[in-house]
């Protein structure tokens, strides 16, 4: 399982926040934010815009 989930909208930050993801980083003038996949979770993919990815590039 991935590592950590990119959202890139706010809309998609938002959800993640709602579900209790945990902020890891972020650089809201380029609207990235990334979050720490929880262990066992199931990322629901609805209509958020989002990468999974075992990599923390920024």
């Amino acid at each position: 399982m991935e590592s950590f989930i990119y959202a890139f909208n706010e809309e998609a930050r938002d959800t993640l926040l709602s579900k209790r993801y945990q902020l890891l980083k972020s650089d809201p003038r380029k609207h990235i934010y990334v979050f720490v996949n929880k262990d066992g979770e199931n990322f629901m993919r609805d209509n958020t815009q989002f990468v999974l990815s075992n990599t923390l590039t920024f």
